[in-house]
Protein backbone atom coordinates (compact mmCIF):
# COMPACT_ATOMS: atom_id res chain seq x y z
CA UNK A 1 0.00 0.00 0.00
CA UNK A 2 2.91 2.31 0.52
CA UNK A 3 3.95 1.88 -3.06
CA UNK A 4 0.45 2.69 -4.17
CA UNK A 5 0.29 5.72 -1.93
CA UNK A 6 3.49 7.12 -3.40
CA UNK A 7 2.01 6.81 -6.88
CA UNK A 8 -1.01 8.93 -5.97
CA UNK A 9 -0.92 12.46 -7.26
CA UNK A 10 -0.53 15.29 -4.79
CA UNK A 11 -3.37 17.74 -4.24
CA UNK A 12 -2.71 21.35 -3.51
CA UNK A 13 -6.29 22.51 -3.47
CA UNK A 14 -8.85 21.58 -0.86
CA UNK A 15 -8.61 18.47 1.25
CA UNK A 16 -11.55 16.12 0.59
CA UNK A 17 -11.34 12.86 2.69
CA UNK A 18 -14.09 11.12 0.73
CA UNK A 19 -12.25 11.70 -2.55
CA UNK A 20 -9.05 10.25 -1.08
CA UNK A 21 -10.96 7.23 0.15
CA UNK A 22 -12.44 6.65 -3.26
CA UNK A 23 -9.04 6.96 -4.86
CA UNK A 24 -7.57 4.48 -2.43
CA UNK A 25 -10.35 1.97 -3.06
CA UNK A 26 -10.05 2.40 -6.80
CA UNK A 27 -6.30 1.91 -6.67
CA UNK A 28 -6.60 -1.25 -4.61
CA UNK A 29 -9.07 -2.69 -7.06
CA UNK A 30 -7.21 -1.76 -10.17
CA UNK A 31 -4.64 -4.21 -11.55
CA UNK A 32 -2.19 -1.75 -13.09
CA UNK A 33 -1.53 1.90 -12.51
CA UNK A 34 -1.48 2.83 -16.21
CA UNK A 35 -4.90 1.41 -17.15
CA UNK A 36 -7.96 3.49 -17.86
CA UNK A 37 -9.57 2.56 -14.57
CA UNK A 38 -6.88 4.38 -12.57
CA UNK A 39 -7.33 7.57 -14.60
CA UNK A 40 -10.99 7.83 -13.68
CA UNK A 41 -10.22 8.76 -10.04
CA UNK A 42 -7.80 11.40 -11.30
CA UNK A 43 -10.51 12.85 -13.50
CA UNK A 44 -12.91 12.71 -10.54
CA UNK A 45 -10.33 14.50 -8.46
CA UNK A 46 -9.85 17.09 -11.20
CA UNK A 47 -13.60 17.57 -11.45
CA UNK A 48 -13.89 17.78 -7.67
CA UNK A 49 -11.12 20.36 -7.65
CA UNK A 50 -12.78 22.21 -10.43
CA UNK A 51 -16.15 22.13 -8.67
CA UNK A 52 -14.51 23.34 -5.49
CA UNK A 53 -12.74 26.08 -7.41
CA UNK A 54 -15.99 27.11 -9.12
CA UNK A 55 -17.79 27.10 -5.78
CA UNK A 56 -15.06 29.32 -4.35
CA UNK A 57 -15.35 31.63 -7.36
CA UNK A 58 -19.13 31.66 -6.97
CA UNK A 59 -18.77 32.56 -3.30
CA UNK A 60 -16.23 35.26 -4.13
CA UNK A 61 -18.51 36.66 -6.84
CA UNK A 62 -21.47 36.66 -4.47
CA UNK A 63 -19.40 38.56 -1.93
CA UNK A 64 -18.27 40.99 -4.60
CA UNK A 65 -21.88 41.47 -5.74
CA UNK A 66 -22.94 42.14 -2.17
CA UNK A 67 -20.07 44.61 -1.77
CA UNK A 68 -20.97 46.35 -5.04
CA UNK A 69 -24.62 46.54 -4.04
CA UNK A 70 -23.68 48.05 -0.68
CA UNK A 71 -21.36 50.52 -2.45
CA UNK A 72 -24.10 51.37 -4.94
CA UNK A 73 -26.61 51.97 -2.14
CA UNK A 74 -24.11 54.15 -0.30
CA UNK A 75 -23.32 56.17 -3.46
CA UNK A 76 -27.01 56.54 -4.20
CA UNK A 77 -27.62 57.86 -0.68
CA UNK A 78 -24.72 60.29 -1.00
CA UNK A 79 -25.92 61.49 -4.39
CA UNK A 80 -29.47 61.87 -3.10
CA UNK A 81 -28.24 63.86 -0.10
CA UNK A 82 -26.06 66.03 -2.36
CA UNK A 83 -28.94 66.61 -4.79
CA UNK A 84 -31.26 67.55 -1.94
CA UNK A 85 -28.67 69.97 -0.60
CA UNK A 86 -28.19 71.51 -4.06
CA UNK A 87 -31.93 71.71 -4.59
CA UNK A 88 -32.37 73.38 -1.20
CA UNK A 89 -29.65 75.89 -2.05
CA UNK A 90 -31.23 76.63 -5.44
CA UNK A 91 -34.63 77.11 -3.84
CA UNK A 92 -33.17 79.51 -1.27
CA UNK A 93 -31.39 81.48 -4.00
CA UNK A 94 -34.62 81.62 -6.02
CA UNK A 95 -36.62 82.77 -3.01
CA UNK A 96 -33.98 85.41 -2.22
CA UNK A 97 -34.07 86.67 -5.81
CA UNK A 98 -37.88 86.78 -5.77
CA UNK A 99 -37.85 88.71 -2.49
CA UNK A 100 -35.44 91.23 -4.00
CA UNK A 101 -37.70 91.60 -7.03
CA UNK A 102 -40.69 92.01 -4.73
CA UNK A 103 -38.93 94.78 -2.80
CA UNK A 104 -37.91 96.50 -6.03
CA UNK A 105 -41.47 96.31 -7.33
CA UNK A 106 -42.88 97.60 -4.03
CA UNK A 107 -40.54 100.58 -4.17
CA UNK A 108 -41.54 101.22 -7.80
CA UNK A 109 -45.24 100.96 -6.90
CA UNK A 110 -44.79 103.39 -4.00
CA UNK A 111 -42.99 105.84 -6.29
CA UNK A 112 -45.75 105.56 -8.88
CA UNK A 113 -48.43 106.07 -6.22
CA UNK A 114 -46.67 109.21 -4.97
CA UNK A 115 -46.32 110.46 -8.54
CA UNK A 116 -50.01 109.77 -9.14
CA UNK A 117 -50.94 111.78 -6.04
CA UNK A 118 -48.73 114.68 -7.16
CA UNK A 119 -50.30 114.63 -10.61
CA UNK A 120 -53.80 114.53 -9.14
CA UNK A 121 -52.98 117.40 -6.79
CA UNK A 122 -51.46 119.36 -9.66
CA UNK A 123 -54.48 118.64 -11.83
CA UNK A 124 -56.79 119.80 -9.06
CA UNK A 125 -54.72 122.91 -8.55
CA UNK A 126 -54.20 123.54 -12.23
CA UNK A 127 -57.78 122.79 -13.15
CA UNK A 128 -59.06 124.87 -10.27
CA UNK A 129 -56.68 127.66 -11.21
CA UNK A 130 -57.60 127.47 -14.89
CA UNK A 131 -61.28 127.22 -14.05
CA UNK A 132 -61.07 130.22 -11.76
CA UNK A 133 -59.11 132.18 -14.34
CA UNK A 134 -61.63 131.23 -17.01
CA UNK A 135 -64.51 132.19 -14.72
CA UNK A 136 -62.87 135.56 -14.08
CA UNK A 137 -62.42 136.15 -17.79
CA UNK A 138 -65.99 135.13 -18.55
CA UNK A 139 -67.25 137.43 -15.79
CA UNK A 140 -65.11 140.26 -17.12
CA UNK A 141 -66.45 139.68 -20.63
CA UNK A 142 -69.96 139.56 -19.23
CA UNK A 143 -69.39 142.80 -17.38
CA UNK A 144 -68.00 144.32 -20.59
CA UNK A 145 -71.02 143.14 -22.59
CA UNK A 146 -73.46 144.39 -19.96
CA UNK A 147 -71.68 147.74 -19.89
CA UNK A 148 -71.63 147.95 -23.68
CA UNK A 149 -75.28 147.01 -23.92
CA UNK A 150 -76.15 149.62 -21.29
CA UNK A 151 -74.20 152.22 -23.26
CA UNK A 152 -75.97 151.13 -26.43
CA UNK A 153 -79.34 151.34 -24.75
CA UNK A 154 -78.64 154.80 -23.39
CA UNK A 155 -77.39 155.92 -26.80
CA UNK A 156 -80.48 154.43 -28.43
CA UNK A 157 -82.69 156.21 -25.93
CA UNK A 158 -80.95 159.45 -26.70
CA UNK A 159 -81.47 158.82 -30.39
CA UNK A 160 -85.14 158.13 -29.89
CA UNK A 161 -85.55 161.26 -27.85
CA UNK A 162 -83.77 163.23 -30.47
CA UNK A 163 -85.90 161.74 -33.21
CA UNK A 164 -89.18 162.18 -31.38
CA UNK A 165 -88.63 165.96 -31.37
CA UNK A 166 -87.79 166.40 -35.05
CA UNK A 167 -87.33 169.75 -36.61
CA UNK A 168 -90.06 170.63 -39.17
CA UNK A 169 -88.11 169.71 -42.28
CA UNK A 170 -86.63 166.45 -41.00
CA UNK A 171 -89.81 164.60 -40.18
CA UNK A 172 -90.04 163.23 -43.65
CA UNK A 173 -86.46 161.86 -43.50
CA UNK A 174 -87.02 160.14 -40.24
CA UNK A 175 -89.75 157.96 -41.58
CA UNK A 176 -87.53 156.90 -44.38
CA UNK A 177 -84.68 156.13 -41.99
CA UNK A 178 -86.85 154.05 -39.73
CA UNK A 179 -88.10 152.03 -42.63
CA UNK A 180 -84.56 151.28 -43.71
CA UNK A 181 -83.67 150.09 -40.26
Amino acid sequence: MNADASSLPEFTATHDPSAEAEAAVTLELSPAPDTTVTTAPTEDLDLAQRVATLQQQEQALRQEIATLQATQAKLLQEQTAQMQANLGRLIQEGVKELEQRKQTLQIAVEQLERRQERIRAEMRTTFAGVSQDLAIRVQSFKDYLVGSLQDLVSTAEQLELAQSNPPPGEAHCQTRNTSVL
